[in-house]
């Protein structure tokens, strides 16, 4: 007989965790129990961008949202150090530690990179990707990142401070604002400035994932209604490389989708994880 109503979950309290690892001090938030879900925030934003999806899924899973090294609460290091591979040496070392795995990894641009490589580089680690707009591929634009590589330029930052009485004056304020935005930002994620376009451009090539690499787990690509033609090229650049057919599911919204859609992207997750439990 069904009971007359079900008990309403509540959510577990999420715990905040360190751990010192030979690559550096690791930040992660952590939560939920059962199967294990990591979460690789993306390019501008650290583990803080997975909460409205940590209570969503954290009855079901056991997540565990990780902030890179560089960014959030983890260990800065030194411009020289920054490398996609040192991040995918730290996070396997934090899974070994733990006694982690296999786990599916759920990534946004920066952190899909990451995400992607820990698949090529250690398979029994990862049982299936959760990708949206992933970096770390070539899209045939040299050109993509020269205003934020100008932007971080100290004489932008001198020229900002002296220019914005002439574009009050000019009636250019709002390019002036969104100038000082950009460049704020970029400060702000430094380390990911490294990795993506403020190093040797032959250290870039060489960590990027070519044609002929072959993601050997399942793959889900969740994009949003009206993603930018630029997110939707990254999902394709990585499709190709999956040698399981990957799944591919719309939700609304742009490109913020963990945050603006984040019940339906919880519901795509937990439709995709499902199939490949033991």
């Amino acid at each position: 007989m069904k009971p007359l109503f079900w008990p309403k979950q509540t959510a577990s309290p999420i715990r905040n965790l360190r751990r010192k690892l030979p690559q550096g001090l690791v930040f992660w938030q952590e939560v939920g129990r059962g199967q294990p879900v990591v979460f690789l925030h993306g390019t501008w934003s650290d583990s803080g961008q997975w909460q409205p999806l940590l209570q969503q899924l954290s009855p079901h899973y056991h997540c565990l949202a990780v902030d890179l090294l560089g960014c959030g609460e983890s260990s800065r290091l030194k411009p020289s150090e920054y490398s996609i591979a040192l991040q995918v040496a730290a996070l396997h070392e934090l899974l070994s530690a733990l006694r982690i795995g296999p786990v599916y990894v759920v990534a946004e641009s920066l952190g899909g990179w990451v995400a992607a490589q820990l698949a090529l580089q250690y398979p029994d680690r990862v049982r299936g990707l959760v990708l949206m707009a992933p970096e770390g591929v070539a899209l045939g634009r040299p050109d993509r990142w020269r205003t934020y590589r100008r932007s971080l330029n100290p004489l932008v930052g001198l020229w900002l401070w002296l220019s914005r009485p002439l574009a009050k004056a000019t009636g250019r304020e709002r390019d002036w604002l969104k100038a000082r935005h950009l460049r704020r930002q970029l400060l702000k994620h430094r380390a990911a400035c490294k990795l993506l376009f403020n190093r040797k451009k032959s250290a870039i090539a060489a960590e990027q994932l070519q044609d002929t690499d072959r993601i050997p787990c399942p793959v889900l690509f969740i994009e949003g209604e009206s993603a930018s033609v630029e997110s939707q090229a990254l999902n394709q650049s990585y499709s190709t490389m999956a040698v399981q057919r990957p799944q591919t599911v719309t939700v609304p919204g742009q490109d913020d989708l963990a945050v603006t859609s984040a019940a339906d992207v919880a519901a795509s997750i937990k439709q995709f994880c499902t199939p490949h439990a033991e």
